[in-house]
């Protein structure tokens, strides 16, 4: 019966981004590939998976994130937390160090929020610039 509504619901135009797995709605769209690597010390899987977690935030501000590099790395008395995230013909890199690996995490993700943001608006800028130069010359033919 549910398969039924669903089909339904397809038919109708909505719900055609998902795939319906029982009564899990699931997201059709890639994911995106997340590499971790620790350099100089054996991770543990709690810290994994806060990294891995974090990283997961940065999905709400940018759909296209390709892939996600997390290097993890001790310098010295510093913990050193470098994510290189993979969009659309672009990598932005972001190197934080701090006293302690999860806050080099946190403050590593917060800064990729902002710097995905500003590529965000760039790229929609850079859309509505080429728009208005196709729309200007033709209202010049017209005069």
């Amino acid at each position: 019966m549910i398969i039924e509504e669903l089909e339904k619901k397809e038919a109708m135009g909505k719900y055609t981004n998902y795939l319906f797995a029982g009564n899990l709605k699931i997201d059709k769209e890639v994911p995106m590939r997340i590499s971790f690597t620790a350099r100089h010390f054996k991770s543990s899987d709690r810290l994994k998976d806060f990294a891995i977690n974090d990283v997961h935030r940065l999905k709400k501000y940018y759909d296209d994130i390709l892939e996600v590099e997390i290097v993890l790395d001790y310098v010295k008395q510093e913990q050193v937390a470098e994510i290189v995230v993979k969009v659309f013909g672009q990598r932005l890199t972001v190197v934080e160090k701090s006293e302690d690996m999860y806050k080099s995490i946190t403050l590593a993700v917060d800064k990729l929020e902002r710097k995905l943001l500003k590529y965000k608006e760039k790229m929609r800028h850079f859309d509505k610039e080429r728009i208005a130069e196709n729309i200007e010359p033709e209202l010049e033919l017209e005069d």
